[in-house]
């Protein structure tokens, strides 16, 4: 009996033994395949695992507007001048292996690409031949690309030629400049894109940790803390990452834009050692949302000051998305109080720019503005505007005390109704730093003249306020916090995922 005992509980024991096993085999095999399904491969790996980025560059020269006022960037150009800072090839991709369509420039050559009804894009160089000459190329893209390139090249890419390279996958072998646009010293490859007989495009191909360098030498001080600059790096790569991400799916000419609209990039030659370190010490770690959230790349946003309370991300970009286009859900990047801020400010000695501001709008600035609106938006209830009677705030977030949306009262309508964020594009957001406004604001003050009523508004921190505050986020630097504790405080549902 003792021994029948024994044998059943030895089976019993087996049979828990195997079912363990396969239950363990097959957890393991879901949490392979749940990972392969969440980070597909979606854009081609480059040089050294770098999946690269295109960043548009903006056209920042034209004619002055009015006086002291700089002309707004646009993202067309009507000719390209680029002063070629090493030696380069000339190609294009439409016609990779024609070898007219190929030519070498040197260091210190000057190229001139215009756009042309019929013929393509037209380049122009008197360093071409002898009194130079101007090529027709009846293609949409031309690449100037450096020759000595970063990587050795495989015999197959080297009897496929030049133009057949991924052009972010590589860069001057010496990691330099190779040309330069309106003043501005750019690594990697720029392509010119055909966008209308009177228009190009010109886009910067480069390694993403090269962006990322450029990135982080403009949006933070580079004499900042070497984990706050770590923390603007990993943030600048997700942002990048997963819009690169998006835009590869969408088929887009571009990944990224070279300003507001995106991140702040200029080229290269801004930084410092220290700005370098803080790339290469987080190299190819991006943010993903946890798996309650998907588990996908995201791009964490992030502003100058919170003002002491950082914004929902629902509040400002109702439509920002994950990598795999799923919304983005407000605890990714919650409204929260924001402890370090006005310290940040205070230890940096930027109290006046990034904790309280005050700013005067005038009634006719409304309802230029609101002009101005209307020729981008063609909204409606922006037609027919009439003289500006009264500003008010519309509604406030209980959390945060940020205003949501203004009420704008005129002569020839109905008030109109806009969110605090468009309104604060509208009128200039050097101007009006934030949407945390004191309660007092917007405050009818007289106008100079005495005649009419303006609208005085203060508020707190500069920018949207959604996710990481740069000034905050030195100051946790400075009291001894990690790169990865400031993301943490900032993007509470983020996980850091090394990805190359």
């Amino acid at each position: 009996m003792n021994v029948d005992f024994a044998i059943s509980w030895l089976r019993a024991l087996l049979l828990l033994a195997l079912l363990g096993f396969f239950a363990f085999n097959l957890v393991v095999g879901l949490s392979k395949g749940h990972a392969e399904l969440q980070f597909p491969r979606r854009i081609p790996l480059g040089a050294g695992q770098d999946p690269g980025v295109r960043v548009l560059l903006l056209n920042r020269s034209g004619p002055i507007p009015g006086k002291d006022m700089q002309p707004e960037p646009v993202r067309t150009f009507e000719n390209v001048e680029i002063t070629v800072l090493q030696t380069v090839d000339v190609v294009t991709p439409d016609d990779p292996d024609n070898p007219e369509r190929r030519t070498t420039l040197r260091s210190g050559s000057k190229l001139i690409a215009l756009p042309d009804a019929t013929d393509g894009i037209v380049l122009s160089s008197k360093d071409w031949g002898t009194g130079g000459k101007e090529p027709h190329w009846p293609v949409t893209r031309v690449r100037i690309q450096p020759q000595a390139i970063s990587l050795a090249e495989t015999p197959a890419e080297l009897k496929a030629g030049p133009a057949h390279r991924e052009p972010t996958a590589f860069e001057a072998a010496d990691g330099e400049a190779v040309f330069s646009l309106q003043g501005r010293r750019y690594r990697g490859s720029i392509e010119l894109l055909w966008a209308s007989p009177k228009e190009l495009m010109a886009v910067n191909c480069i390694p993403l940790e090269s962006y990322v360098d450029g990135v982080v030498a403009v949006e933070m001080s580079p004499s900042y803390p070497l984990e706050a600059l770590k923390a603007q790096a990993i943030a600048s790569r997700s942002y990048a990452y997963a819009h690169a991400w998006l835009a590869r799916t969408a088929r887009q000419a571009f990944d990224v834009i070279d300003g507001e609209d995106d991140q702040d990039y200029r080229g290269t030659g801004n930084g410092t050692g220290l700005v370098t370190r803080a790339v290469i010490d987080t190299r190819g770690i991006i943010t993903v949302t946890d798996l309650s959230h998907g588990g996908y790349p995201f791009a964490p946003l992030f502003s100058a000051s919170s003002g002491g309370y950082s914004e929902d991300v629902k509040e400002v970009f109702p439509d920002a998305r994950d990598a795999n286009g799923q919304l983005i859900a407000s605890d990714v990047m919650p409204a929260q109080k924001d402890l370090y801020c006005q310290s940040g400010a205070e230890s940096l000695g930027c109290t006046s720019t990034h904790w309280q501001t005050t700013w005067v709008v005038k009634p006719a600035d409304i309802r230029a503005a609101l002009a101005r609106l209307y020729k981008r938006t063609s909204d409606p209830r922006l037609s027919q505007v009439g003289y500006i009677k009264d500003l008010r705030v519309g509604r406030r977030d209980p959390r945060s005390n940020r205003v949501e949306t203004v009420l704008i009262s005129h002569t020839q309508g109905d008030p109109i109704e806009l969110p605090s964020h468009i309104f604060r594009m509208m009128i200039g957001p050097g101007l009006i730093h934030s949407t945390l406004w004191t309660l007092d604001s917007p405050k009818k003050i007289d106008s100079p003249d005495g005649r009419t009523k303006d609208y005085q508004i203060t508020c707190f921190g500069w920018g949207h306020g959604v996710g990481m505050s740069q000034v905050s986020a030195v100051e946790m630097a400075r009291q001894g916090l990690s790169a990865s504790h400031i993301l943490e405080i900032f993007y509470p549902r983020a996980i850091l995922r090394p990805s190359w």
